[in-house]
C-alpha cells in the first residue's frame, strides 16, 4: 500500500512540471486507451455473425425463413441473414426443410471452400474444392437430428476429351438415420436438393441417397417423368406387409426379430396395341351393257321367230 501512495505521489509530482498543453494531451490519450479497452471488451463480448448465403433472398423466401429460424440465433440485414458460425450447417438445413433455400446455393458453397493458392497445380485445387464441397455437405445433412452420420460423394466432371460428350454431373448420398428415425421420401429430397443446389449443372433425380443400414439406392423422380413417383413409399409399405406376416407365423419364438429387404421391379414397360376394323372402299366403280338386235320377227308359222 505504502508503494503505491508513493507511485501516486511520483506522478502528482511530475504532473504539476507539465504545462497546460501538456496535461490535455496525456488526458487525451488516457479517454483514447480507456475508450479502446471498453470497445474490445464489448467487442470480445459481442458474439460473431456470418452469412448464412451469398445468394439473397426474395421476399417469400425471407417470410419463411423469419418463422424457421425463429429459435436460432441470427440478424437479418437486408435480403441477407447472419447466423453463428456453429449453427450454420444447422439452420441451412432448417432453410431447406421449410423450402425457403434458392435453387441454386453453389456460390455460398464455393465461398466456403475457397482454398486456392497459385503454387498448386490447378488439378490438385479443384481436387481440393470437391473434397472441401462433400465434407461441407455431410456436415449440413448431419446437422438434422433425424441423421446420425453422412457422406456425399461427387463426380468428377472436369476430365472432358475432344469430340466427346460432356460428362454428366453426378452424386451420391450415404445417410445412416438415427435410432428411432427411418429413410422417407421427405429427406431423400431434402438431402438431394441441398447436394445439387451446391453443384453447378447437377440435377436432383441425377443423385442418388444410399440407406446406410439396408444399402439400397434412392432417388427423387426426374420432373420430365412421372415414372418413379412413389417407389420408396411402395418398398417400405411392402417389406412392412412381409415383415408382419413373417412375424406372426414366428410368434411363437421368443424374442424373435425379422428384418426384410425388398426389391421392386421397376422395370419401365410400355405397351402398344392397335386394332384394325373392316377395310374400307376406297374407290367403287360400275359398268352396264345393253344389247338389242335390229331385224324384225316373221309371220308365225311360216319361220322360225329367231
Amino acid at each position: 500500500m505504502e508503494a503505491l501512495k508513493r507511485i501516486i505521489e511520483r506522478i502528482n509530482t511530475q504532473l504539476s512540471d507539465l504545462t497546460a498543453s501538456q496535461r490535455l494531451a496525456i488526458g487525451l490519450c488516457v479517454v483514447v486507451i480507456v475508450g479502446s479497452f471498453v470497445w474490445l471488451m464489448r467487442w470480445s463480448a459481442e458474439p460473431e455473425y456470418v452469412r448464412l448465403l451469398e445468394e439473397p433472398l426474395s421476399v417469400d423466401q425471407m417470410a419463411v425463413a423469419r418463422q424457421s429460424l425463429a429459435e436460432g440465433r441470427y440478424k437479418i440485414v437486408g435480403d441477407h441473414v447472419f447466423v453463428r458460425p456453429d449453427e450454420r450447417h444447422e439452420l441451412f438445413w432448417k432453410l431447406q426443410a421449410a423450402g425457403a433455400l434458392p435453387a441454386d446455393t453453389s456460390v455460398t458453397f464455393a465461398k466456403l471452400i475457397e482454398d486456392d493458392s497459385p503454387f498448386r497445380p490447378e488439378s490438385e485445387n479443384h481436387f481440393r474444392r470437391r473434397v472441401a464441397l462433400q465434407n461441407e455437405l455431410a456436415k449440413v445433412i448431419m446437422s438434422s437430428r433425424m441423421v446420425k452420420s453422412a457422406g456425399v460423394f461427387i463426380t468428377d466432371n472436369t476430365d472432358r476429351r475432344m469430340q466427346a460428350a460432356s460428362n454428366v454431373p453426378t452424386a451420391s448420398i450415404q445417410v445412416t438415420m438415427a435410432p428411432g428415425f427411418e429413410l422417407d421420401a421427405e429427406i431423400v429430397k431434402s438431402c438431394a436438393t441441398i447436394v445439387a443446389g451446391a453443384v453447378p449443372g447437377l440435377a436432383i433425380h441425377r443423385v442418388s441417397v444410399v440407406d446406410g443400414a439396408t444399402l439400397r439406392s434412392f432417388s427423387p423422380p426426374d420432373p420430365e417423368s412421372q415414372f418413379g413417383q412413389g417407389i420408396l413409399q411402395e418398398t417400405i409399405k411392402t417389406e412392412d406387409y412381409y415383415r408382419k406376416k413373417l412375424l406372426s407365423h414366428l410368434s411363437y419364438i421368443g424374442g424373435v426379430r425379422v428384418s426384410v429387404a425388398v426389391q421392386l421391379d421397376t422395370a419401365q414397360k410400355q405397351t402398344r396395341e392397335i386394332t384394325y376394323g373392316e377395310p374400307a372402299v376406297s374407290e367403287e366403280s360400275s359398268n352396264t351393257t345393253d344389247t338389242q338386235s335390229g331385224r324384225g320377227g316373221g309371220e308365225s308359222g311360216v319361220g322360225p321367230n329367231v
